[in-house]
C-alpha cells in the first residue's frame, strides 16, 4: 500500500490562526453522515483540506482539519480525523489522520515529484 501523503498548496488568510491548504493522497473522509437513516450517504472523500492552528480564547490551543475545494474554501465545518487540542502543530494533525508532509517540485522534464518535508530531511 502506498504512503498517504499531505502536498502544501498554500497559506490561507481567511481562517483563523495559521491556516494552510493541502492535497491529500489518497482522498481523506470528509467527515461523519449525520443522518442516521439505513440508506445515508457516504461521507464524501475529500481531495483538499484545510488545517488550521490556533490559540482558542478560553480553551487550549487546537489544530483542526477541514473539508475543502481546491481554491481553500472550507466546504465543511465538520473537524476531520486528526484534528487536536493542546498544539499547534499541522504535521502533527495531519500525522495523526495517516497523512505524512511532502513537498512537491518538480524534474527538469516538469513532472511532479515528491521530496521528504524539510523536518525530516534534517
Amino acid at each position: 500500500m502506498s504512503e498517504k501523503t499531505a502536498i502544501f498548496i498554500r497559506q490561507l488568510y481567511n481562517v483563523i490562526g495559521d491556516g494552510k491548504l493541502y492535497k491529500v493522497s489518497p482522498p481523506m473522509s470528509g467527515g461523519p453522515v449525520l443522518d442516521d437513516e439505513p440508506d445515508a450517504k457516504k461521507p464524501p472523500m475529500r481531495d483538499y483540506v484545510v488545517v488550521s492552528a490556533a490559540n482558542v480564547l478560553f480553551s487550549k490551543p487546537e489544530t483542526c482539519i477541514f473539508g475543502s475545494n481546491e481554491d481553500g474554501k472550507i466546504e465543511s465545518w465538520t473537524e476531520l480525523e486528526g484534528s487536536c487540542e493542546g498544539a499547534l502543530d499541522h504535521a502533527q494533525a495531519l500525522e495523526n489522520a495517516g497523512y505524512k508532509i511532502a513537498r512537491k517540485c518538480t524534474n527538469a522534464e516538469g513532472d511532479p515529484k515528491l521530496l521528504p518535508s524539510p523536518k525530516e530531511a534534517t
